[in-house]
């Protein structure tokens, strides 16, 4: 009989947090803006960099033509 209860109550926790519950309209705001936040990031250079991020020189022609066509747009 207990292990039924038991059951019962591990059937209820699971669709309680299955479900969550619901979210401040703030806090929803609060989140959307922190992911739209632009996120810096920070390499150390390999021993056999020369400054240049360690770019090919057909990722840097790719990179440059993003770089045109997104001042294109502006």
């Amino acid at each position: 009989m207990k292990r039924k209860w038991l059951k019962v109550l591990m059937l209820l926790m699971m669709a309680g947090a299955s479900f969550g519950s619901p979210m401040n309209p703030k806090e929803i705001e609060e989140l959307m803006h922190t992911m739209n936040q632009t996120r810096i990031e920070f390499t150390l250079p390999d021993e056999d960099d020369k400054g240049d991020g360690g770019k090919t020189g057909a990722q840097r022609a790719a990179m440059n033509h993003l770089l045109e066509v997104r001042n294109e747009r502006r």
